[in-house]
C-alpha cells in the first residue's frame, strides 16, 4: 500500500539522499500551498552554482519570452502550460510550447503562473525546473536586457561567479571582493568585484581560456578555476570560491 500523498515526496526525497551520498546538496523545503504541506526537493549542482547567466545553454534547452495561454492542473501541484513565445534566445520555440511546471515549488518571488501572464521561460525538457532562473517578465527587465547583449556578442562573452567566506565554521557573503581573471594566452588581467550577495559578472571580456582566482585579500585563500570563455556565451566560474584561511 501506498503511504498517503503528502509523504511521498519525502519518502522519495530521504531516499536520493542515503542512496545517492554524492547529493549532499539535496535540500527538501517544506511549504505550505492551497493548504496543504508540500515537499520541494532542491538538490545536487543546482544548491551551490552561481546565479544563472544568459542562457546557461549546458543546463537548457529553450530560452524564450512568452504568453501562457493556457493552464491545465494534471495533479495535486504539477500544471500543463501552453505558452506562444514571443522573444527567442535559445533552441526551437515557434509555434505553441508545452511545458509543465510544480506550481507549489516556485520560489518564494514567483507568483502562480496563470493563464495570460507573461514571462522569460527556461525549459528543460518539457519541463519549467522549479528552482530555474524563469521569472515574471516583469521582473526579468535586466536579464532580458543580457541576454539581447549577449545574442550580438561575436568575439566576446561573459564571466559570472559567486565568492563566499567560511569562519568559525559557517560560511557567509564577500561583498566588495576583489576577483581576477587572467587570460592563459598573453598574461592579461581583468578584474571585478562582487556585489552584496558575493556575485560577480565581468564586462564582456574577450574569448578565450581564463584562470580566475579570488586570492586578493592577504589571510583568505580558496582554490582557483580555469573557465573558458566563448563569444555570445555566459561562463560560469564553478565551483563558487570558499574564501578562509590558509
Amino acid at each position: 500500500m501506498l503511504p498517503p500523498r503528502k509523504w511521498r515526496v519525502l519518502f522519495f526525497a530521504l531516499a536520493v539522499v542515503f542512496v545517492v551520498p554524492s547529493l549532499s546538496g539535496v535540500i527538501v523545503e517544506l511549504r505550505e500551498w492551497q493548504g496543504n504541506q508540500i515537499q520541494c526537493i532542491h538538490g545536487g549542482a543546482w544548491a551551490t552554482a552561481p546565479k544563472p547567466c544568459g542562457t546557461v545553454d549546458y543546463w537548457y534547452e529553450r530560452v524564450f519570452t512568452g504568453t501562457v495561454r493556457s493552464v491545465t492542473e494534471i495533479s495535486d501541484t504539477d500544471r500543463r502550460l501552453e505558452i506562444s513565445p514571443e522573444e527567442n534566445f535559445l533552441g526551437d520555440s515557434k509555434g505553441t510550447v508545452t511545458a509543465t511546471v510544480n506550481q507549489a515549488c516556485l520560489t518564494p518571488n514567483d507568483p502562480e503562473i496563470k493563464a495570460g501572464d507573461r514571462w522569460l521561460f527556461y525549459i528543460r525538457a518539457n519541463e519549467i525546473p522549479f528552482d530555474g532562473p524563469s521569472k515574471p517578465l516583469s521582473q526579468a527587465q535586466e536579464n532580458v536586457a543580457q541576454l539581447r547583449q549577449l545574442a550580438h556578442m561575436t568575439n566576446s562573452g561573459i564571466l559570472s561567479g559567486n565568492v563566499m567566506r567560511i569562519e568559525a565554521g559557517k560560511m557567509s557573503r564577500a561583498p566588495n571582493h576583489k576577483i581576477v581573471a587572467k587570460r592563459v594566452s598573453d598574461g592579461t588581467e581583468y578584474s571585478t568585484v562582487s556585489d552584496n550577495d558575493g556575485e560577480f559578472v565581468y564586462k564582456p571580456l574577450p574569448a578565450g581560456v581564463y584562470e580566475v582566482t579570488a586570492n586578493t585579500m592577504e589571510g583568505l585563500w580558496a582554490a582557483g578555476a580555469k573557465v573558458e570563455v566563448k563569444p555570445g556565451k555566459c561562463a560560469a566560474a564553478q565551483p563558487r570560491f570558499k574564501l578562509q584561511p590558509p
